[in-house]
């Protein structure tokens, strides 16, 4: 079940790109973030509070710090390298380079968190990356300097090393308090960059209260953020952060099929392709997990009869 949530939480991400694209076209990206991460924050909040019996000012310094590293990964990093990115490069490169994700997850992790490197993790990852790569790669030809290939290298190790601390802390905090956590602190670091781009643009809140604008933010408030952290971090304590790497392979192809779905976009064969793989990948990880998660078993219960028998 872990994994399917996995799975889950990174389609709902993938699924929101076309209508964050269209919110993005009348709202500056950080006042965006700002006001959603608030949002999933007020909705959180409570909610941990009741049902995991979470005590916010007994949370604990180092817990608050850890919870400020991820955020700052993912909710500030990863998106202010990616914008960036996005001017300097063309959509093929940016695609190549999402796709890579899965793959930077498979290196760092046992620097990071010692997690063990085997040949069907291994050959998952590389499956996923084929995956997302033909389904990113679009027609699109335009110039890629130095530039834009320094962001993107930067936005994917944001993304990749928040998905390895998460693994690394997520035992530390349930998860409603660890998806409320990230999500404030999140909507706390944005407010600077949240103020000056308002300043900057003469961006006008009383379009918030747009029934379109307002069902945009809403929906990601509530979903993107709330609902797919609850499920990341319901999740990553039980599976691989390989396996989480595997889903951000998901995303570009969640994406798609959004796309399919709303705007009726006509279903390409690279489009099948990638969903093929994409299966295939989240199948050979999940029999890899397994796999050694029964080698360590039984090489356990080797060492407890060794035990006995010395005995």
């Amino acid at each position: 079940m872990n994994y399917l949530w996995v799975i889950i939480c990174q389609s709902i991400v993938g699924s929101s790109y076309p209508i964050v694209q269209e919110a993005m076209d009348s709202i500056p990206e950080f006042v965006f973030a700002c006001i959603t991460l608030g949002i999933a924050s007020l909705l959180l909040m409570p909610i941990a509070s009741k049902l995991e019996r979470t005590k916010w000012t007994s949370l604990g310094k180092s817990n608050w710090v850890k919870l400020s590293v991820q955020s700052l990964c993912v909710n500030v990093l990863y998106s202010v390298f990616l914008f960036f990115a996005l001017t300097h490069a063309s959509a093929t490169v940016s695609g190549i380079f999402t796709g890579l994700g899965p793959a930077v997850v498979f290196l760092i992790a046992p620097l990071m968190i010692k997690e063990k490197l085997t040949l069907k993790k291994g050959l998952s990852i590389a499956v996923a990356t084929a995956a997302a790569i033909i389904v990113s790669v679009s027609s699109e030809d335009g110039g890629t300097d130095i530039f834009g290939l320094i962001f993107l290298i930067l936005s994917v190790l944001s993304v990749s090393v928040f998905t390895v601390l998460s693994k690394k802390f997520s035992v530390d905090l349930k998860p409603i308090t660890a998806a409320a956590g990230i999500c404030f602190t999140g909507f706390v670091i944005t407010i600077p960059f949240c103020v000056i781009q308002s300043i900057t643009s003469g961006f006008d809140y009383t379009q918030f209260f747009d029934g379109k604008i307002m069902a945009e933010t809403i929906y990601y408030a509530v979903f993107v953020w709330a609902v797919a952290y609850v499920l990341w971090y319901l999740a990553i304590p039980k599976v691989s952060a390989t396996f989480g790497g595997v889903g951000l392979a998901i995303v570009p192809i969640a994406s798609v099929v959004s796309s399919i779905a709303i705007y009726n976009n006509p279903i390409r064969t690279v489009d099948i392709i990638g969903l093929v793989l994409i299966t295939v990948s989240i199948v050979l990880s999940v029999y890899a997990e397994k796999t050694t998660a029964a080698a360590t078993a039984k090489a356990k219960d080797e060492v407890e009869t060794e035990n006995m028998v010395s005995i």
